[in-house]
């Protein structure tokens, strides 16, 4: 069978043939979807990340899709039918709409607290651009992009320590004393010396980060504490995910080595390309190949759900809308796939599932709840 581009190219051509036109039209009229709110520019990067996910390996789950004006609209439906649709005739349900008795709840943004080591505490969000603290001889200061960033030449040590902190619906990039890059998701913690020691560069995480580590002479360790896992790298890209309520935390690495350990003293290394699933609780460190796009998906603006169940989908989306969620029904197999900008609002978002017809949504205030159909 050909696939959507292929198939909709020969339709816009008019090469093609009479049921390649039916199977086009009829599943384009059957979807109904409303007009877009796009800007051509959005339209134009969801319609690269539709085609793109449409030619992955997919499975047999309801897939959900931004909304899309004209031929985007088209591609993507006809992708659907493609890949979904089965000889027996399927029943279409009603639309449904998003019961929305508030303003709608708009995408995270930069935010952040910093926690100086006496105490005192910065609302990265609101300060200006310019210097923020000075200790010790080390100043901190947020760069005219919204950057934390560091110069240590002073007399600081390594028992002095800074915290940046974002809240639910928040994110944030800093660079370390030793020239090191952090991007902190929603919800999560960063721990560091204001001046790293001369043995090792320790920094502790709860959440889930970014880091490209500067490489230094001297093969100073720069080491990650998340939970009970410590990750140890001299120069390398990677990403750990270690909320607290997850059952595991996950280390993606993407360039250069790094050496995971858990508690129990079970340890592996990472090639690029693999990620270390360590159990919060028991058990050795499991190495898997890594889907790198959907690891660095939060980074790069984006959720990706490939077959996830919707308690994990609304787990991310409270994380990052900071919202409550609670659910209603039987929600044991309910799973979707599709991509989305971290940038749209929250409603947006929720409508997009909804036309699955698997669920439906009621927001009050910042309290969703998910209902089954």
């Amino acid at each position: 069978m050909k696939n959507a581009k292929e198939l909709l190219d020969k339709y816009l051509s008019g090469e093609a043939t009479s049921e390649e036109k039916a199977l086009v039209e009829s599943w384009y009229l059957q979807e109904g979807l409303p007009p877009s709110d796009l800007s051509q520019q959005q339209l134009q990067e969801e319609y690269d990340m539709g085609l793109k996910a449409l030619q992955a390996q997919l499975t047999p789950v309801r897939r959900i899709w931004p909304r899309w004006a004209a031929a985007a609209a088209v591609l993507l439906c006809v992708g659907t039918a493609v890949f979904y649709m089965t000889p027996a005739k399927q029943h279409v349900q009603p639309a449904v709409t998003v019961n929305v008795t508030e303003a709608d709840i708009p995408a995270g943004s930069n935010k952040a607290v910093l926690t100086l080591s006496n105490g005192k505490k910065i609302s990265l969000t609101d300060a200006a651009p310019g210097s923020l603290a000075r200790e010790y001889g080390v100043s901190a200061e947020k760069t005219a992009d919204g950057e934390l960033v560091y110069n240590a030449n002073g007399s600081a040590n390594a028992q002095e320590y800074h915290t940046i902190t974002t809240p639910a619906g928040g994110q944030y990039q800093v660079t370390l004393p030793d020239g090191s890059h952090v991007w902190l998701n929603a919800a999560s913690s960063l721990r560091y010396p204001v001046k790293f020691g001369q043995q090792e560069r320790l920094v502790e995480l709860s959440g889930e980060a970014y880091f490209e580590v500067n490489k230094q002479t001297g093969g100073r360790p720069f080491i990650v504490q998340t939970g009970g896992q410590q990750v140890q790298v001299l120069g390398t890209h990677f990403n750990i995910s270690g909320y607290a309520n997850d059952a595991a935390i996950k280390t993606t690495l993407l360039e250069g080595s790094v050496r995971v350990r858990n508690t129990p003293g079970n340890t592996v290394l990472l090639k690029p390309g693999q990620m270390a699933v360590n159990n919060q609780t028991q058990g050795p460190i499991r190495v898997t190949a890594a889907d790198v796009e959907d690891v660095m998906a939060w980074k790069n603006g984006l959720f990706i759900f490939n077959n996830e169940h919707i308690r994990d989908i609304m787990t991310k989306l409270a994380r990052w809308y900071d919202i409550d969620v609670q659910y209603e029904g039987d929600m044991s197999g309910v799973a979707f796939q599709g991509n989305y900008q971290r940038s749209r609002s929250l409603v947006n978002l929720l409508k997009t599932i909804e036309q699955t017809n698997s669920i439906r949504f009621k927001i009050e205030g910042r309290r969703v709840t998910v209902i089954k159909q």
